[in-house]
């Protein structure tokens, strides 16, 4: 693709006379000379070494620590443990009731990450989900530049320019903020990259048949299906963009080349097409209409929300008091990371600069086409009323999409710019009079090196002090370690804090114990109240029960009646309410003493107390508690942090009268 622009990398990156452009050739057969495996193992070994460092507190005790078990990272062991259950025990790995318990969980209609769930089941089983997390969390990062790596290399000669290029792209802002929370559907950012060499591969050239191509393009669609939905909706939406840019400019220069070129295109763009139906017809309806599948707006609380055109350009990581404990809440308790959708003055002028330099390079002005159209999609409707994203907010699928996501396309663009620029340099330094005087290889290293360090330093020096990742050990409560494995099979547990909640712990615990145990609520989407179906006001007592941002439900008539009625429906065996639950920090679940005393009214009878935690038996339950008006939040208060003291208070604070 980016060849029909420039006609040969070569042509573009020097115009010299003959006599300098074979000094310029015989200094980089060395580095041509190199089989292609090789460049990519190398590449590979660099950038997982990153990658190892970056998560070099982890590494310590891979199979128990973590950034953390709150919120999300919880979310994601149970989606790596789940396929591996699922493998083992010959169940469905698109749905399950181990969580949602008795409805259940679309898998294909949320961020499951299937793609790496399934592959690295082996690892789930020897090791647990743990260590599986881990290991992704550090492979997504590397194989992402290795990615783009193997893009560049086709469009430039010099393999440290698409070193560079690959290295923005798979360690941009946006991954390494969106690794600590485990949001593994945006930090395995290898396909798009692929895709990007598959449609080069069918525009340019003419060695791989187009079949072939249009086959791997198909392929590489069904992976990013089973990675994240909505990174295939986006990097379909910016494939068309770049088409159009890529065949309204041929057409207007070269109108026959793009009908020499048209039966090509349409047949590798046609196989891609029927293989993909044929590939993800299935799984496309499952996730729209099959079991538990999600209705509605994946993201309604993001609706429109997006970037600002300041958020390209901010550094600080100062943050209100609610953003760190929205950070915290999230799964990560170290300091927090520069925006994601940061990409900084500096990068932007040393780029936009050489740019001018070598600007008779169209590849440069294509990409740069591609990031600023990115760049405005990443800025929301809510923010900035007259964003481009307001012509796709409506389209169903893309509607769910959170623009700033755009910016992956951003970082893949401006990765392709640093690379060519980068090879450009290098090239002018090798051509200059003055380089023959010592050594033109030296020269045009140090001038190449010398952009590539100028374009990435502004985002080294903001993101190194942060980093490696702070991290955790993970540590169950006392009585998910050593009662909840032995636990009866079908038991179905209703754990504080919930998961629907924000604090999504159970799920890892529920991991960690290999899914011997199903759970009432979960994690997803916006808490996923769709999944409450007939039982929505229980499932929002129980929430917010939890959740410590706001008021706890007070042990009003209907609150009870409300809970337990979500209890009954939802199947559950056993209420569980760990002392020691959730990590410190900047914010935390409701005092558990509240919630056995209100667990103590809605079921009306009393819990066990061993292991540090209260647990309910509930398989069947007396009537609520029609207690005294403030009981529960006096009971709570008063009794001590262990024992049967408190719901032993709201027993005897009982009226007398059942509620009705």
């Amino acid at each position: 693709m980016a060849d029909s622009l420039a006609t040969t990398s070569a042509e573009t990156s020097s115009e010299s006379d003959r006599a300098v452009a074979h000094q310029q050739r015989s200094v980089t057969n060395s580095v041509r000379r190199w089989p292609t495996w090789r460049r990519l193992a190398l590449a590979g070994i660099c950038y997982l070494t990153l990658s190892v460092v970056i998560w070099w507190h982890v590494w310590s005790a891979p199979t128990v620590t973590a950034t953390s078990i709150n919120g999300d990272p919880a979310l994601f062991l149970w989606y790596l443990e789940w396929p591996a259950y699922a493998l083992a025990h010959g169940a469905n790995p698109f749905f399950s009731t181990a969580m949602f318990h008795p409805g259940g969980v679309n898998l294909l209609a949320n961020t499951s990450v299937l793609g790496i769930g399934i592959p690295l089941a082996p690892l789930t089983w020897a090791f647990g989900p743990v260590l599986t997390l881990n290991v992704a969390l550090t492979l997504g990062p590397a194989l992402s530049a290795l990615a783009m790596f193997y893009l560049l290399c086709r469009w430039v000669r010099w393999a440290p320019a698409a070193f560079a290029g690959g290295l923005l792209y798979g360690f941009s802002p946006l991954v390494l903020n969106e690794s600590p929370p485990a949001h593994l559907m945006v930090t395995w950012l290898l396909v798009p990259p692929l895709i990007v060499a598959c449609l080069d591969a069918l525009l340019v050239g003419t060695r791989v048949r187009a079949t072939r191509i249009g086959i791997l393009l198909a392929l590489l669609l069904a992976v990013q299906f089973f990675l994240s939905t909505e990174i295939l909706a986006l990097t379909v939406l910016m494939t068309a963009v770049g088409l159009i840019l890529v065949v309204g400019f041929v057409s207007v220069r070269d109108p026959g080349l793009l009908a020499s070129r048209w039966r090509r295109v349409g047949t590798g763009l046609g196989t891609a097409g029927l293989l993909t139906v044929a590939l993800l017809g299935f799984p496309s309806w499952y996730a729209t209409f099959g079991p538990a599948h999600y209705v509605g707006l994946v993201w309604p609380a993001l609706r429109n929300s997006g970037g600002t055109p300041g958020a390209l350009f901010d550094s600080s990581t100062t943050l209100s008091f609610a953003q760190r404990a929205f950070v915290q809440m999230g799964g990560y308790f170290g300091h927090p990371l520069p925006s994601e959708t940061y990409v900084g003055a500096g990068l932007l002028i040393v780029l936009g600069a050489a740019t001018v330099a070598f600007g008779r390079d169209r590849r440069l002005w294509l990409f740069w086409a591609l990031a600023l159209t990115a760049g405005l999609l990443t800025l929301g409707t809510r923010q900035v009323s007259w964003a481009p994203w307001g012509l796709f907010s409506r389209i169903p699928v893309i509607e769910s999409v959170i623009p700033e996501r755009f910016i992956v396309f951003v970082y893949l663009s401006l990765g392709v710019v640093l690379a060519v620029v980068v090879d450009s340099a290098r090239s002018w330094a090798l051509g200059a009079d003055w380089s023959a005087r010592s050594g033109a290889r030296w020269f045009g290293m140090l001038a190449g090196l010398a952009v590539a360090v100028a374009a990435l330093a502004q985002m080294a020096v903001l993101f190194a002090p942060e980093l490696p990742y702070t991290v955790g050990p993970v540590r169950l409560p006392a009585w998910y370690e050593a009662v909840a494995p032995r636990l009866p099979k079908g038991q179905v547990l209703l754990g504080f804090p919930t998961a629907s909640s924000g604090y999504e712990n159970v799920l890892a615990w529920q991991a960690v114990n290999r899914m011997h145990y199903s759970v009432a609520s979960g994690g997803g989407p916006q808490g996923t109240a769709a999944y409450a179906r007939t039982t929505r006001k229980g499932f929002g007592v129980l929430a917010s029960l939890s959740f410590d941002l706001s008021p706890a439900p007070q042990a009003t008539p209907a609150n009870l009646v409300a809970a337990r009625q979500a209890i009954e429906d939802w199947g559950v065996t056993r209420i569980v309410v760990p002392l020691d639950a959730v990590q410190p920090g900047l914010v935390a679940p409701h005092d558990p003493r509240y919630a056995v005393a209100f667990f103590t009214a809605a079921t009306g009878d009393l819990p066990s107390f061993s292991h540090q935690a209260w647990v309910f038996n509930v398989t069947s339950m007396p009537e609520p508690l029609h207690v005294a008006a403030g009981a529960v939040n006096t009971c709570s208060a008063a009794g001590p942090p262990a024992g049967l003291t408190v719901p032993l208070c709201v027993e005897h604070a009982t009226i007398g009268t059942a509620a009705q």
